[in-house]
């Protein structure tokens, strides 16, 4: 037997002798099975915490999936009345998207924990050993690893257009620190005629305008819709447009306004390029449990359905595709 069946089977013998082996079918079921594991993972270290949180986030999943949104809700709230919440909030990342000192989660820092940017926001020096451990879970989790390949695929994306116009101007909305065009290797090569990055957090702005000593760049604090509003006249046009999460928070129709707002800022052969968390992203409910982070998750088919609110005529074509890990889709598309 190895060392992780080991700890399921020890956190299965804390539960009641009816529920071993079975789902948790009722919140008398949760309770039980939470009374359990927190006595368990109070305990445990090393790969032990990595098998009980594993454990959880299976179990979650499951629960989610069995359950409606309503029903769901009720389940998250029973589970952070729980004293196994407090030990979950010893991760750093988790604590902060609880906290929400921005008004939001998750925010820029969030994004950059979630990255693993640990020399930029190295982990809080009281952090716990407990914390430590489930911060390396959470953040290593196919989620968080989908949201590190979407900013790569960005900054892929950024490269490709560099290499078709010299020099190209790059528009980044809801930008946070602006990871994904700092990845690209036209901008650390200063091959980028402009760089726009607009956040709605000053303090994102901020970081990002001490962090970056480029000529090219550009960084305002604006609300995601100003761009709605005479965006083209303000801002002017861009061989590349892209929004790596600005769609998890938005609802159909202000969803659909942005892209078409952005859409109109392309200079033709332009790209748009927008991502979004799939339905079935594997982390869900552990972040909607643990972080209260509730984004609007869209598969391929409604993604490529925001196409239809864009000048049909003006499109040479567009790509939707999902990370190696189907936890994230996302969406290009070309002006004419």
């Amino acid at each position: 037997m190895n060392g992780a069946t080991q700890v399921i089977n020890l956190a299965a013998g804390y539960l009641a002798p009816e529920l071993r082996g079975r789902r948790v079918r009722s919140f008398t079921d949760l309770v039980a099975l939470l009374d359990g594991l927190f006595s368990l993972l109070r305990q445990a270290s090393g790969s032990a915490v990595f098998a009980i949180l594993s454990d959880v986030d299976a179990r979650l999943d499951d629960l989610r999936n069995r359950l409606g949104a309503k029903a769901w809700k009720t389940a998250v709230a029973r589970i952070r009345e729980h004293p196994f919440m407090c030990l979950i909030e010893q991760d750093p990342l988790t604590a902060r998207s609880l906290l929400r000192p921005r008004g939001h989660t998750p925010d820029a820092i969030t994004l950059d924990l979630l990255y693993r940017e640990s020399s930029a926001w190295p982990l809080p020096p009281d952090t716990t050993r407990l914390g430590m451990q489930i911060y390396g879970y959470a953040s290593l989790c196919a989620t968080a690893g989908a949201l590190r390949t979407r900013r790569d695929l960005i900054a892929q994306a950024i490269d490709r257009v560099a290499e078709q116009v010299d020099p190209p101007a790059i528009l980044a909305i809801e930008c946070g620190h602006l990871r994904e065009a700092r990845m690209s290797r036209a901008f650390r090569e200063g091959r980028l005629a402009r760089l726009v990055a607009l956040d709605r957090e000053a303090e994102a702005i901020a970081t990002v305008t001490a962090e970056v000593a480029d000529p090219a760049l550009t960084a305002g604090q604006v609300p995601s819709y100003a761009i709605l509003h005479d965006g083209v006249g303000q801002l002017g046009r861009f061989d590349f447009i892209y929004t790596a999460s600005l769609a998890e928070r938005l609802s159909e129709a202000e969803t659909r306004r942005t892209l078409a707002a952005a859409f109109a800022m392309l200079n033709p052969g332009g790209k748009l390029f927008i991502g979004n968390l799939a339905p079935q992203a594997q982390a869900a409910a552990w972040f909607e449990t643990f972080m209260d982070w509730w984004p609007q998750y869209r598969d391929q088919a409604h993604l490529e359905s925001l196409i239809s609110g864009l000048p049909r005529e003006a499109i040479a074509g567009w790509h939707v595709f999902a990370d190696p890990t189907k936890n994230v889709n996302l969406l290009e598309i070309t002006r004419v």
